[in-house]
């Protein structure tokens, strides 16, 4: 066993020894070992810790990916609103004699927004009637408001297609509701409206000024309005 001198004393001790009996320094390779099996300890326990979380992961149901997950909650498709402005046919029957009332009825191509108390879009309704008691008519409605109609009724500019605008006359129904009109000359109107592809027209609504209402009148059947839908 051969004898050293102490690096922090200078007095001799042993080669073999970890720490200086005289002062208790230690001595720089056993420090050095020490970190080093601390060094080791710790890699073994990330090894460990990874084999581990491995081994639980494993066993779990698998996660669907963000591609399969889209697809089986697609997005709903986009409708054209467009395409639901087209003409609606029903028969109901007269109950005082028992013979069909035909309608067909078209919604407007675009909407209006009214100021308060009527705000919000809507859109307008063109309605043709063919009554058994009450004969042919044709109806202008809108669904919240007050058309603009005077002792005289109402004045509707309408224009077919890229025609010169035609001046209507329009008459409150017998109920005195505000939403909707009877066009008086409703054969002429009609006979038109079979000719036309478009439709506007424009006439004043109380506290609202004039508005327009575009009505796409091109698939109008007759043969599905006399036989109700």
């Amino acid at each position: 066993m051969a004898l050293i001198k102490c690096s922090e004393c200078g007095q001799q001790m042993s080669s073999s020894a970890k720490v200086c009996p005289h002062c208790g320094k230690q001595r720089p390779s056993a420090a050095r070992t020490g970190c080093a099996w601390i060094v080791v300890l710790f890699g073994a326990f990330i090894i460990w810790a990874i084999w581990k979380g491995g081994s639980e992961t494993s066993g779990a149901a698998p996660t669907t990916p963000p591609a399969v997950a889209s697809q089986a909650h697609p997005e709903p498709e986009n409708h054209d609103d467009s395409v639901l402005r087209s003409w609606l046919y029903r028969a109901t029957t007269d109950d005082m004699t028992g013979k069909p009332v035909q309608v067909a009825r078209v919604e407007s191509q675009n909407t209006v927004d009214f100021s308060f108390p009527y705000a919000g879009d809507q859109h307008a309704t063109l309605m043709v009637r063919k009554h058994p008691r009450y004969g042919s008519d044709v109806v202008f409605s809108i669904e919240r408001g007050q058309f603009g109609c005077s002792i005289d009724g109402c004045q509707l500019l309408v224009r077919f297609d890229d025609g010169a605008p035609e001046r209507y006359t329009a008459s409150e129904p017998s109920d005195r509701s505000t939403t909707s009109v009877f066009i008086v000359q409703h054969s002429r109107f009609y006979q038109r409206m079979l000719a036309a592809k478009t439709v506007r027209i424009e006439t004043t609504f109380f506290q609202q000024g004039n508005q327009v209402f575009t009505f796409d009148v091109h698939g109008f059947d007759e043969k599905q309005f006399a036989r109700g839908g």
